[in-house]
């Protein structure tokens, strides 16, 4: 009996250590990315088939999915509706600098419910962005990371897709029906080109959107994470 007891146990170790690689492999497999996106036409924009994953501030691979629970508001601020939004970048660009971009199969808008802009690009510290609406602009600087030790806000003026944008550490938790996430950032943007769109949105970064409010002159729509897979 003792013989079957310490075979067993050692079989369970290196069950246990096998997993342990392998999850550890999984996650060495993503791509850094650490360059700077330059300015583009719409033309520049070219779908490629890529399957690997990018690492990041805003993890970015075909298989990780965001789910959503949105609300909409009329005018006035009366509770419409609600529905269940499944996030998941299934396409990607390659731009003639060889940067991928990663973005949905949702509608050609401007961001999404979440608050993601059309096109995605993420490196350790930022979430770049950029839009088909908005021909030879830049990629911007749309989730970035502010100072570890700052506690202040940040005021930055775009000149490509929004004027301003206000930035600030929370350092208290943020609840959503997803979990409970420290060490996370709110955003506060009004996007530019007469859309009257603003966003004040929570992010984490190495998950991504936690929550977003969409405004025009008022609430008209809500996004709390409820769920997320990242691999």
């Amino acid at each position: 009996m003792k013989k079957i007891t310490i075979y067993f146990l050692s079989v369970l170790t290196v069950v246990s250590l096998s997993c342990q690689r392998e999850r550890s492999e999984v996650f060495t497999t993503c791509v850094q990315s650490s360059q700077t996106p330059s300015g583009y036409q719409s033309s520049d924009f070219v779908e490629v088939n890529y399957n690997q994953n990018h690492c990041g501030y805003l993890p970015l691979g075909k298989k990780n999915y965001w789910i959503y629970l949105d609300s909409s508001f009329s005018a006035s601020g009366q509770f419409q509706n609600s529905f269940l939004d499944t996030v998941r970048f299934t396409k990607t660009f390659r731009t003639p600098d060889g940067i991928i971009w990663w973005s949905t199969d949702g509608p050609q808008s401007v961001v999404s419910l979440a608050g993601y802009p059309k096109y995605n690009y993420s490196t350790d510290s930022i979430v770049y962005g950029t839009t088909i609406y908005h021909v030879g602009m830049a990629g911007c600087k749309w989730f970035y990371s502010i100072g570890n030790s700052s506690l202040q806000s940040e005021n930055i003026s775009y000149s490509d897709l929004s004027s301003p944008c206000y930035a600030q550490r929370i350092t208290t938790s943020v609840q959503v029906p997803a979990g409970s996430f420290s060490d996370c950032t709110f955003f506060n943007k009004k996007l530019v080109y007469g859309t009257g769109i603003e966003l004040s949105t929570w992010f984490k970064p190495g998950v991504g959107v936690l929550r977003t409010d969409m405004f025009l002159g008022s609430r008209v729509s809500t996004a709390w994470l409820i769920s997320y897979h990242i691999e």
